[in-house]
């Protein structure tokens, strides 16, 4: 098995396999199976610690260049996440006020996102304080995400976020639930509206996308 860290560039060591190598459809493909696991991992017992490029796998694939030669590579299509049993609790833990993200591990599927897209390994905040770890991570992604937006615009401004993805990322980045069901400030802290709030504003762009533009069918993922 291949992790997806293993495929994303450092900047320093050269990969066997590149993430960048790889087309938008089976990156995209990619970002909607992550998102559509999360969507049932958490919250819950499953999804602890938050999702990171060295906890998704996959397997290899079998490939021909010629008629005798064969080859391997990782299958992007089919990851395997890597997660941890935690304890459940029966009281409902409130974030850090200073926090600025209500859901880290949300948070981190749309850092994930970023990696896929730029083929770059984000750099993770090393802070000792977790809630400081958490805002340097958002500041960071969101700077990140705004330069990538910028360049898009531009000519030549290299590869461009697609609609599914950029929409995806945004809504990872910066929680928008729809203003009819903002009842109070921490309203997607319950898990019906934090699941509904990943299923629509995260994995639906992504599904749309691949439907419409690529003529994948989702039931076949």
């Amino acid at each position: 098995l291949e992790s997806l860290q293993q495929l994303l560039s450092d900047g320093f060591s050269r990969q066997k396999f590149n993430l960048s190598a790889y087309g938008p459809q089976e990156q995209l493909t990619l970002c909607y199976v992550l998102a559509n696991s999360i969507m049932y991992l958490y919250p819950g017992q499953w999804a602890r610690p938050a999702l990171g490029s060295d906890r998704i796998f996959f397997p290899a694939r079998n490939t021909t260049s010629q008629v005798s030669n064969y080859s391997s590579e990782p299958d992007l299509t089919a990851p395997y996440l890597s997660v941890e049993l935690g304890s459940e609790s029966n009281s409902q833990e409130l974030p850090d006020p200073t926090q600025c993200h209500l859901h880290p591990a949300i948070l981190a599927l749309g850092i994930v996102f970023l990696e896929i897209h730029t083929g770059q390994r984000f750099p993770r905040s090393r802070h000792p304080i977790a809630c400081q770890r958490y805002n340097e991570d958002n500041f960071n992604a969101n700077e990140l995400f705004r330069s990538l937006q910028q360049k898009g615009r531009q000519r030549n401004g290299g590869k461009r976020l697609s609609t599914g993805l950029k929409d995806a990322i945004q809504h990872c980045l910066k929680l928008e639930p729809p203003q009819a069901c903002q009842t109070t400030s921490l309203y997607l802290l319950d898990e019906g509206p934090i699941r509904y709030y990943i299923l629509t504003s995260i994995v639906q762009p992504l599904a749309f996308e691949l439907e419409t533009a690529y003529g994948v069918s989702l039931k076949d993922l």
